[in-house]
């Protein structure tokens, strides 16, 4: 029982640091910081490129 009250605490933890890296996104996007990719591929290069 604790075992899964645990794993439900870690991945409400998991959501809010998501909810917070989407709202900064967001953010980021309203602010004119976003970049446009004109094809899904032209976005994977970018991806690949950051690795």
């Amino acid at each position: 029982m604790r075992a899964g009250i645990r794993m439900l605490a870690d991945h409400e933890l998991k959501m809010q640091v998501l909810r917070k890296d989407i709202q900064a996104a967001d953010a980021e996007i309203e602010a004119g910081l976003g970049k446009e990719y004109a094809t899904g591929a032209d976005l994977l290069k970018d991806v690949v490129n950051e690795s």
